[in-house]
């Protein structure tokens, strides 16, 4: 007995490490490979990780300073994991350099994600090979893989789905979560909590809104009463909170809201309009709004479950302990929809409260709070379908339809995920940089900051000015972080162009100026101490560079004037 359940966990896992070797193979999986890292976003979670590795410990823990100077804040708004950052960082000295953990976040994703699906299917077969192939629908879902890159880029931390079927599985009370104690199950969502806290805001919200239907439907059952509803309320959301602390989300004390709610909101259309994921379905550019196509294996489950249960005929409505988890799924795709509620190109717009639409935008990308409601939607279908088609036809012949359905799930979405697979091909143990100069090496031993003037998040040239200061272990305002404090930039801004005019030069930065900047009346600039030239198309002021003696490149520096 004990052999055969070592069995059965092994095949979920053998399957998420199959998935990871066909969706990226194996180049991200060594540490020291930093090259497929080099855009976007990607990079961001890249250099937040490198920051945070160099500086210090500090409290609380996942303040990170040198990302941002000024307006710094912590690992958890570069998006770098803080699940896996903090255990890396305690361990940094035994680290190579470089050295990345998101290829090993991949595979840990898909393990999970493998694992929990086939749980959840436990409670729809018994049969093995059934719950497995169930599973592929889960792995190759393009809700999930977009995240790892393509078109809409690399959003590492949101592959972590496995955090949205743990929460459902909770939800259902299945396999290995089902709760024997009356202190297991707070303790699991407590877990499950804090776990999204050091993952992702987005993650987080979805496991919270969960939690709510599952402790509302005990509630009413009359499973947890009085001090003990308050208890596991104060341990989840207490739990959070601290983590959420901890991970730096406090740091910053505005810029939590970001305009454009409704721009990324759930397109209906999207359900089966595919763009870049289907090798059968055409593709409609004119839509607007986020993407949400299952997949054509996944449709054709979806299709034929929805299509059973009409022609099954009236049936009675779902019991009662369903209602929470039900009303939860509609107000989250409620929310997926937004005020701009779009079907392919048309968009009606509804008028909400200018209030409204600042609290909102804290999930600007709306559409993804319809992800338990996809994964839910899938699990029912399988649960209504399989049970039915062996008792009917067999569990030999429903395992061929399963493996048919499957083989075209990943066939039809290899359209979108073949592209991915190439972009994590890429092998290196350094980034291309524009900054191919040896003044920036020179540079780097004379100056301990650099500065990006004027600073703003996610600005031309950030990620090689990051990058470079990174490598090098400098500190920089060259910026790219989920969330920024305006003021608090703004303050940064005003402080460096009053010490620019002024000649009030740090003398341990460098300046990087965009055109405009150097423009700026530096009537102070003193032409037989500072530099002020173009390096590799940045315009550089270099505080007492023309008085170091050891300050000498091969490359001429153009002067600007």
């Amino acid at each position: 007995m004990r052999s055969r359940a070592w069995m059965r966990l092994a095949g979920p896992v053998l399957l998420g490490v199959a998935a990871t070797w066909i969706l990226v193979g194996s180049a991200p999986l060594r540490g020291t490979n930093i090259a497929w890292l080099a855009k976007g976003d990607a990079a961001q979670h890249y250099v937040g990780w490198v920051f945070f590795r160099n500086s210090p410990w500090q409290w609380p823990l996942g303040r990170s300073p040198d990302f941002g100077l000024e307006a710094s804040s912590s690992v958890f708004y570069a998006d770098s994991i803080p699940l896996l950052a903090l255990p890396f960082k305690a361990i940094a000295a035994a680290l190579p350099v470089p050295f990345q953990y998101f290829g090993l976040w991949y595979a840990l994703c898909l393990v999970l994600q493998a694992t929990l699906a086939w749980h959840l299917l436990g409670r729809v077969t018994p049969h093995t090979e059934l719950r497995l192939l169930g599973a592929v629908f889960f792995l190759f879902a393009p809700t999930m893989l977009r995240r790892m890159g393509g078109s809409g880029g690399a959003r590492h931390a949101l592959v972590g789905h496995w955090l949205v079927l743990a929460a459902v599985a909770l939800c259902l009370d299945a396999g290995p979560v089902k709760a024997a104690r009356a202190w297991a199950r707070p303790a699991l969502w407590t877990l499950l909590s804090v776990t999204a806290a050091w993952v992702h805001a987005y993650l987080l919200v979805i496991v919270l809104a969960l939690w709510a239907a599952d402790l509302t439907r005990r509630v009413g059952e009359g499973a947890v009463k009085g001090l003990a509803t308050i208890g596991e309320a104060g341990m989840v959301l207490g739990g959070t909170l601290a983590a959420l602390w901890q991970a730096g989300f406090f740091l910053i004390r505005g810029g939590f809201s970001a305009k454009g709610f409704g721009n990324w909101g759930m397109n209906l259309w999207g359900l089966i309009a595919p763009r870049e994921w289907s090798r059968v379905l055409p593709r409609l550019d004119a839509m607007s709004g986020s993407n949400s196509y299952p997949g054509l294996g996944a449709l054709a489950l979806l299709v034929a479950a929805g299509v059973g249960v009409l022609v099954a005929g009236p049936r009675r409505p779902p019991p009662r302990r369903w209602w929470p988890l039900i009303a939860v799924c509609v107000a989250c795709t409620m929310f997926a929809l937004s005020n701009r509620v779009a079907f392919g190109p048309w968009t009606i717009v509804v008028p909400l409260p200018a209030s409204w639409e600042t609290a909102a935008g804290v999930l600007r990308v709306s559409g993804r709070m319809f992800w338990p409601v996809y994964y839910l939607l899938l699990w029912l279908a399988l649960a209504w379908l399989v049970p039915r088609a062996v008792a009917r036809f067999g569990r030999v012949a429903v395992g061929l339809g399963l493996a048919g359905m499957a083989a075209l799930q990943v066939w039809d979405t290899s359209a979108g995920w073949l592209s991915i697979r190439r972009e994590h091909a890429v092998t290196g143990s350094t980034i291309p940089t524009s900054m191919q100069s040896d003044f920036w090496a020179v540079a780097a031993r004379h100056y301990r900051k650099v500065r990006s003037v004027p600073a703003a998040n996610a600005s031309r040239g950030w990620d090689a000015a990051a990058l470079y200061a990174a490598t090098n272990g400098l500190a920089t305002d060259a910026l790219y972080l989920a969330r920024v404090d305006p003021r608090r930039l703004a303050l940064l801004n005003a402080r460096v162009r009053q010490r620019l005019e002024s000649g009030a030069f740090e003398a341990d930065t460098l300046y990087l100026l965009n055109d405009e900047t150097y423009r700026w009346p530096l009537q102070s600039l003193d032409p037989a101490a500072d530099l002020l030239g173009r390096v590799d198309g940045f315009v550089v002021l270099a505080p007492g560079w023309q008085r170091c003696a050891t300050c000498r490149t091969t490359t001429e520096v153009v002067p600007v004037r």
